[in-house]
């Protein structure tokens, strides 16, 4: 097996073994917010230490379709923000970190965390909002995304 091949394998089982302890641990909750009934999921209470997934999460925060996104030059993923993450206002939607800091559509974030489908988390996510991946960006649990303000 080559290193890529090997690297694929190493990758995906560390993703298959963070969604168990992710699940394991509080899980991932749902509400749904705004005139719109936007999605929006958060990692419920985190019992894991500091850490979590290594591939860097990186967009623009966006709603498109009634959904709740990081967009990048390739896709729109939906999002599973860091234990502790609120919304504070849905007109304008603004979103709250556990840290204080807010988050406004426009806004690139950048954190920690991975790209998981959303069965590995145990979650529904409407059909519109699934990229052609299927895959969710997943910030980890503990640690607030840097803001750069859009």
């Amino acid at each position: 097996m080559g290193y890529r091949a090997n690297r694929r394998v190493r990758v995906t089982v560390v993703a298959t073994v963070m969604a168990g302890l992710l699940t394991a641990c509080g899980g991932v909750n749902e509400q749904r917010v705004g005139d719109d009934d936007l999605g929006f999921f958060v990692h419920g209470k985190t019992i894991l230490p500091s850490g979590g997934m290594d591939a860097l999460v990186i967009g623009t925060f966006v709603t498109a379709n009634g959904c709740l996104l990081l967009e990048t030059n390739e896709s729109k993923y939906p999002v599973v923000w860091p234990s502790g993450t609120t919304v504070v206002g849905t007109d304008p939607l603004v979103i709250r970190l556990p840290s204080g800091q807010q988050v406004h559509l426009g806004d690139q974030l950048e954190g920690g965390g991975g790209y998981l489908k959303a069965e590995q988390l145990g979650i529904d996510v409407a059909e519109a909002c699934v990229n052609e991946y299927g895959e969710i960006a997943v910030f980890n649990p503990d640690v607030d995304p840097s803001i750069n303000p859009g």
